[in-house]
């Protein structure tokens, strides 16, 4: 999901992993806020709106590359 200042991500709805990066403050998304309680709000906003939409299509584009050993391609 992306809103007006942050994006949040999730695999296999959430059982593989979760992100939230708040661009205002990291703009180069290298702080994953998911488990800040201060933006718990946008953290369930984009469960939500996840919910609502279709589940991906499965395949290896949809894999979480980076939870992948290091140096393992996804097949």
């Amino acid at each position: 999901m992306i809103f007006e200042d942050g994006r949040y991500t999730e695999w296999e709805s959430g059982r593989r992993g979760r992100e939230l990066y708040v661009r205002a403050e990291d703009p180069g998304e290298y702080h994953n806020r998911i488990a800040d309680p201060r933006v718990e709000n946008a953290v369930r906003a984009g469960e939500m709106m996840l919910r609502q939409l279709p589940p991906p299509k499965p395949g290896p584009s949809n894999r979480p590359r980076a939870l992948l050993p290091a140096g393992e391609k996804s097949k």
